[in-house]
């Protein structure tokens, strides 16, 4: 049982990392984030500056509050994994209305210009699903992660963090686009 909280806890940190990523690009691009969003079209105009700055302070909130329990650990972790698990189901629901409504526009998951793609959606959804188990299993154990084990989760979910965008749509990982 033990490894497979490890498994899915490693997901949740990279997720985190990812989000921190992504909401940091869209914190130094707003205007462009806000650009995708009227393309995309899956919004109202008038309320996409609106939808740009709550996605960016929500990944920030998000992934600050998913890291800063596991580094603690302090039993807050289970509400931070189902915040996050909530926030990439959305995610991974809007990628995939994306790709389904408006194919071949800018998904925005950072400041890229690369569209949404079925491996956007795949690796959102499994997120979700990670964290959620993250929830579940850390919940069921109540002792916690030791800090041993919580500094081999944040190695390999660094790791995780900078393979995942590569899988999901070519991208050099961690680097803005032009």
């Amino acid at each position: 049982m033990i490894t497979l909280t490890i498994i899915t806890a490693t997901f949740t940190v990279a997720g985190a990392l990812l989000l921190g990523v992504a909401g940091i690009a869209h914190l130094s691009h707003l205007g462009r984030l806000r650009a995708v969003l009227n393309r995309q079209r899956l919004f109202p105009a008038w309320s996409t500056k609106v939808v740009a700055v709550g996605l960016t302070v929500t990944e920030l909130g998000v992934a600050g509050l998913v890291v800063t329990t596991m580094v603690v650990g302090v039993p807050s972790i289970v509400v931070a994994a189902l915040a996050q698990a909530a926030l990439f189901a959305a995610l991974a629901v809007y990628a995939g209305l994306l790709r389904w409504l408006a194919p071949g526009v800018a998904c925005g998951c950072t400041s890229g210009d690369e569209p949404a793609s079925f491996a956007v959606v795949a690796s959102n959804a499994a997120i979700a699903v990670a964290s959620a188990g993250s929830a579940v299993l850390l919940n069921q154990d109540n002792n916690g992660v030791n800090a041993a084990t919580r500094a081999m989760i944040f190695a390999a979910a660094f790791a995780v963090a900078v393979v995942l965008p590569i899988l999901s749509n070519g991208a050099r990982p961690l680097q803005e686009a032009r």
